[in-house]
């Protein structure tokens, strides 16, 4: 697979990059496809390359609304990140593009097994929280 993007993926070692993209999928993302439903088990992970991935609060007063979003600096979802097993938030494609896809178990099993993984993501983690709170 010709790694084409993603700066989280980008700042990994190359031989740890090649690890992650052995069992990983290149897809295209099309504006409004959900990643993942709010509550819904998270099955795989999207490192976007050129498309933009919206967080989103369904809120039932007054519809969805738009925490934040994540593009080439991060993965959808966020909260994977974190341990979650299930999407707090929708996942949404936003802006159309393209994007590397992982499944969860070969995510977690890269995270207990490469401490550099594991802090490239939290790293990410930290970057999105305070995003999000300044939103």
């Amino acid at each position: 697979m010709t790694f084409r993007g993603n700066r989280l993926l980008a700042g990994l070692p190359r031989q740890l990059r090649d690890l992650v993209l052995q069992k990983a999928a290149q897809v295209d993302l099309v504006r409004g496809e959900i990643i993942v439903e709010a509550g819904d088990g998270i099955g795989s992970v999207v490192f976007p390359d050129d498309a933009v991935i919206s967080s989103v609060a369904l809120l039932d007063s007054v519809g969805p609304v738009e925490l934040a979003t994540t593009g080439c600096e991060g993965v959808a979802p966020p909260l994977v990140v974190l341990g979650a097993k299930k999407a707090a938030h929708r996942a949404i494609v936003q802006v159309p593009g393209r994007g590397v896809v992982i499944g969860l178990a070969h995510y977690r099993d890269l995270c207990s097994a490469e401490p550099v993984f594991q802090e490239q993501m939290v790293a990410f983690a930290r970057a999105f929280a305070a995003q999000a709170l300044q939103s």
